[in-house]
């Protein structure tokens, strides 16, 4: 086997292993999984600067480890909840360029994918759908969140050393 096609192997493995173990949330009424090794942080949102963004669902900044980091509430983008549910409680900072944090309003549990097919996802921020006790439930693309709001949501976000742990 060639370097190469070896190394397409690993990535290959890398990504399934990333998405073997799933987060599922809730926001509004909604429920979606966001991959367990996509999500760095999960914590409660203390305050939330409200600002039009690039987006419908940019709810806007909030800081995170000395730096203002764009609030996105997937569940409104995807159509699974209403643009006007409530103010939402938690957040799940993901690990993408730029740093983003999905809305939610708790997590549920952690579940381990299930042997069932997944199918692709309806929409742009949708990787794919996963079936879990029943139910049909989209799996987020965090990369998908990201490219929502980089580069147009810049002049409301500060930059950050490369550790993101603080303002420069």
């Amino acid at each position: 086997m060639t370097e190469s096609a070896t190394q397409n192997d690993t990535a290959c493995s890398a990504a399934l292993t990333k998405h073997a173990r799933l987060m599922v949330v809730a926001r509004a009424d909604a429920k979606f999984c966001i991959g367990i090794g996509d999500a760095s942080e999960v914590g409660r949102i203390i305050h939330l600067t409200r600002m039009d963004g690039p987006h419908k669902a940019f709810l806007g900044t909030m800081v995170l480890h000395g730096c203002s980091v764009p609030v996105i509430d997937v569940a409104a983008a995807i159509g699974a909840a209403p643009e006007t549910a409530d103010k939402p409680r938690m957040f799940v900072a993901v690990q993408t360029d730029p740093a983003v944090c999905i809305a939610i309003d708790e997590v549920l549990t952690m579940r381990k994918r299930g042997e069932e097919g997944a199918r692709e996802g309806p929409h742009e921020l949708v990787q794919e759908l996963v079936t879990m006790d029943g139910q049909s439930l989209p799996v987020i693309d965090v990369s998908a969140v990201a490219r929502l709001v980089d580069g147009a949501a810049a002049p409301a976000v500060a930059e950050c050393d490369g550790d993101r742990n603080r303002i420069t």
